[in-house]
This record gives C-alpha cells, sequence and structure tokens, in this order.
C-alpha cells in the first residue's frame, strides 16, 4: 500500500490496506494508512474538480464550471473557495450575457431593426439601469423608431394625403427623414418611397362623371356638377363621395377611389321611390 501511495495510485492503495484491515482490524498502522488515503483521494478530487471548473470557466462554458465547482462543494461544503469560484462564474455568467446582448442590440441598429434594438437595450436597462451606453443609445432608437413609424404610416395610407393636415404632417416627416446623416439603405428607400406619394397626392388625375342630364349630380366637399351628361374634373388622388338626386327616384351614393389612374363613374338615378310618381 505505501508503494502505491508513492507512485499516487491511491484507489490500489487503499485496497490493499482495506485487506491488511480485515486481517487486523485493531492495527493502528493501518487505520492511520487508510485515514491518510481517504484524505489524499478528497484532496485529489477536489483539487481535479476545480481546476476542471476553471478551465471551463475560462472557455466560457458555464454550466459545465458550475457543475465542477458543485461537485467540489459536495467534497469541502464549507470551502470558502468553492463559494469564491460559484460567485465567480455567476460573475461572467452574467458579463458575458450582456455583451451578447449589447452586441445584438448594436447589429439591430446596423440593420436599421429599431424595435429590436430598441428591446434590446431595454433588455440591459433592467438588468442594470446604470448602463450608461445603452440609455444614450436608447435615445437614438426611440426617435428613429418614432420617425420610422410615421413614415409607414403614410405609406401605408397614401389616400389619406388628400387631407391637406395630414399632406402636411406627412411633408414635414419627410424633412426630419432626410436632416438624418448617413441614413442606412432602409431609410433611404422609405425617403424615395414618401417623396414619391407626396408628389402623387399633390398630381391631379382625371375623373370623368357621366350621367342622364336629369340627375342632379354633386361631388361632397367638391362641386355641384348639377344636371350633366358628362362632366371632366381634375382632382387630386383620394376618396370622393359622389351623390345623384332626381325626382321620384332613389338617390344613389357612390364612392369613388382616385389612384394615379384616369377614372369614369356613372351616375344615372333609375329606381324609383316606392309609394311615388315621377
Amino acid at each position: 500500500a505505501d508503494n502505491l501511495v508513492q507512485q499516487s495510485l491511491l484507489e490500489q492503495a487503499k485496497e490493499k490496506v482495506e485487506a491488511s484491515i480485515t486481517l487486523d482490524s485493531d492495527d493502528p498502522e493501518s487505520q492511520q494508512m487508510l485515514a491518510y488515503i481517504d484524505a489524499e483521494i478528497l484532496r485529489r478530487d477536489f483539487q481535479a474538480y476545480m481546476s476542471n471548473g476553471f478551465q471551463q470557466l475560462a472557455q466560457g462554458n458555464f454550466q459545465d464550471a458550475e457543475n465542477a465547482f458543485r461537485s467540489a462543494q459536495t467534497l469541502e461544503p464549507d470551502n470558502d473557495a468553492v463559494s469564491d469560484a460559484l460567485d465567480q462564474v455567476e460573475a461572467t455568467r452574467e458579463s458575458d450575457r450582456s455583451a451578447q446582448i449589447l452586441q445584438q442590440a448594436r447589429i439591430a441598429e446596423e440593420s436599421e431593426s429599431w424595435s429590436t434594438a430598441r428591446d434590446r437595450y431595454n433588455q440591459l436597462l433592467e438588468e442594470d439601469p446604470n448602463r450608461v451606453e445603452a440609455r444614450i443609445a436608447l435615445v437614438k432608437v426611440d426617435a428613429r423608431l418614432n420617425l420610422e413609424n410615421q413614415i409607414l404610416q403614410h405609406l401605408e395610407n397614401p389616400l389619406r394625403l388628400k387631407e391637406e393636415s395630414i399632406w402636411r404632417d406627412a411633408e414635414n416627416t419627410l424633412g426630419q427623414a432626410q436632416t438624418i446623416a448617413n441614413p442606412g439603405p432602409v431609410l433611404r428607400g422609405q425617403i424615395d418611397q414618401l417623396a414619391e406619394i407626396l408628389r402623387k397626392a399633390r398630381t391631379p388625375v382625371r375623373l370623368e362623371v357621366v350621367s342622364d342630364g336629369a340627375t342632379q349630380v354633386s361631388i361632397l366637399g367638391v362641386s355641384d356638377l348639377g344636371q350633366i351628361r358628362s362632366h371632366p374634373l381634375d382632382l387630386n388622388p383620394g376618396i370622393y363621395v359622389v351623390i345623384g338626386k332626381k325626382r321620384g327616384f332613389q338617390d344613389i351614393r357612390q364612392e369613388i377611389v382616385l389612384t394615379g389612374d384616369e377614372a369614369r363613374v356613372v351616375v344615372r338615378s333609375e329606381e324609383r321611390r316606392v309609394g311615388k310618381e315621377c
């Protein structure tokens, strides 16, 4: 057993000592040797777990590092070195997670994914409200996200630009977007689209209103055309309501959507009112 201990073959040495104790359980030398070997095995395993834990930590394998340190803790529950190592794992894991979130936020900024960038920066601030770089970046991100939402609202509802107040708002939004230094490809594309729909919103479209010469025709908010057979109008793109009235007949109400193409609408009252004469 002593020779095996010298060769660091502790498990084989322990077997020999246990065999010796089986022959003579009262032999003090065998008892001392067994206690020594058990202590050496514990020390060896403890050091192996700790060494492995620090190796895993250095490689960024946080769960494997924690598992190794937990195994060491089962051998020496009161060892302060284990507690310190576990604290180091948690601190490093937290720092690494924050670094990953920060990287994701910056990548989202570069790709002009402002909503994702805002979520990532808010996540950082939830974990650490004192992160100055995240708070500063969030101001820019919120501004760009707000601008993008305004642009998209106008791009998705171009016909509303017929209203003067909305057209002015879209024009102001375009002006803000054009002041952005070094805009990315997404914003440049949005600027071009918004400028185009603003141009179209002020480019009249020909609308030909056709009737029977006996129907009173009007376009709400635009003009009373009277009893016409054909009347051309140049109107900005938008949604218009055409009304047709003829005595003894049902009133006609038609909604016309003018985009960028010429349109023709026929307004003729042909359905008589019930219980009324012409």
